[in-house]
């Protein structure tokens, strides 16, 4: 099973696609790569040799100390292949480039970016450091980032197709969560005769949005600062959360993680991974939440409104209601105060109009609307009263 951690437990759920951000441990990619089966390959993509070996050497993991000369972890880590390509023109030629080898292909192969056999993971790692710090020189749109990400996944489609053990994706990114990249790139002359060249530059926009589109799993870490938390004991434990969350599920079945990392010898080491590591499922996930904020027990109000069937119930229509009525006081406030303005008037007849057609969809909305359904707020309410 695939894991971040040293040991196999816990264990990620069954996957094909994964993007990973926020500040995890910089030994996650390699665990991630050595918990392949046995035998088979794993490819790591680094955007930087230098950064990756420094992170590992800084965070000084114990395991990885110890443990990486064994037998079984030397057996897999030999099926490890590591590409350091330097910009994001390189990778998307190497990913393009990527062939298992076949004694029946007349094509010639790029001895370099051919496989002795199909992997069965991909790591993309820190795809974000090509595209920071940003500045006028580096004409990157939001497209760049994404024209990575749809080459590593058009890979895994292309080396096991119809596969029953496909090959996984894994995208590692610490800096997705903060990366904005501009939609669309400022033109260099102007388009149009007599058009001036503006000195605007493009708003950038977040790219983590569209990038989890992408993917089946979102798995975000946050790991806390000794020195800033308030619950720190002065001991440099590390207390840590990963959050793994399934695209198209409801929150409640998010999986959350939590551990130590404790600093020993010089070494940080995850200290009796197995018991301190906490899963919490639906209903711990609710409980774990209410005890780390200070949120009252009824959903807000923003949440309610987005579920389905809130259109009929009698709190939102109160709200819509209200809105329209001041509305149309306010226009009425302002036709006074101007002394009788015929554009408030005409304002005044299309809000009324558009009031009277919401209230006539909402009678005949009941109508269809079985009478025996109630919406989750109002179960809850029931649940509340009895």
């Amino acid at each position: 099973m695939a894991r971040m951690f040293p040991t196999s437990d816990p264990s990620l759920p069954p996957y094909n696609s994964l993007v990973v951000q926020g500040n995890y441990h910089p030994s996650a990619p390699i665990h991630m790569c050595l918990s392949v089966p046995t035998g088979a390959k794993a490819l790591l993509l680094s955007s930087t040799r230098q950064a990756l070996i420094r992170s590992l050497r800084e965070y000084n993991d114990e395991w990885l100390l110890t443990d990486s000369g064994t037998g079984n972890t030397s057996r897999s880590s030999s099926k490890v292949d590591i590409f350091y390509p330097p910009t994001p023109n390189h990778l998307v030629v190497l990913l393009s480039a990527f062939r298992t080898y076949r004694a029946s292909d007349p094509v010639p192969l790029d001895a370099k970016a051919t496989l002795d056999s199909v992997p069965s993971l991909l790591v993309l790692h820190e795809p974000s450091a090509y595209f920071l710090p940003m500045n006028e020189n580096k004409p990157h749109t939001v497209a760049s980032y994404l024209q990575l990400v749809s080459h590593a996944l058009a890979l895994a489609s292309f080396l096991s197709p119809g596969s029953q053990t496909p090959m996984r994706f894994t995208l590692f990114d610490s800096q997705l969560d903060q990366l904005k990249l501009p939609v669309l790139r400022t033109p260099t002359f102007p388009v149009f005769d007599g058009e001036e060249n503006g000195d605007e530059t493009p708003r950038p926009e977040s790219v983590a949005f569209l990038v989890h589109k992408y993917f089946e799993w979102v798995g975000t870490f946050d790991r806390s600062d000794p020195e800033t938390d308030s619950l720190s004991d002065g001991s440099g434990v590390r207390r840590c959360t990963l959050t793994l969350h399934k695209q198209g599920s409801d929150i409640k079945s998010d999986i959350m993680w939590q551990w130590s990392e404790v600093p020993e010898q010089m070494h940080s080491r995850y200290e009796k991974l197995a018991i301190t590591f906490v899963c919490l499922a639906s209903a711990n996930l609710t409980d774990y939440s209410k005890n780390m904020t200070s949120d009252s027990e009824e959903p807000s109000f923003v949440s309610f409104i987005l579920r389905p069937g809130s259109s009929l119930h009698p709190t939102f229509l109160f709200a819509v209601d209200a809105a329209f009525a001041l509305l149309f006081f306010v226009f009425l406030w302002s036709a006074y105060l101007t002394k009788g303005n015929p554009h408030f008037f005409v304002l005044m007849g299309i809000q009324l109009a558009l009031w009277a057609s919401v209230k006539w969809f909402v009678q005949e909305l009941k109508k269809v609307h079985p009478a025996n359904v109630m919406t989750s707020m109002e179960k809850d309410t029931d649940k509340k009263e009895q």
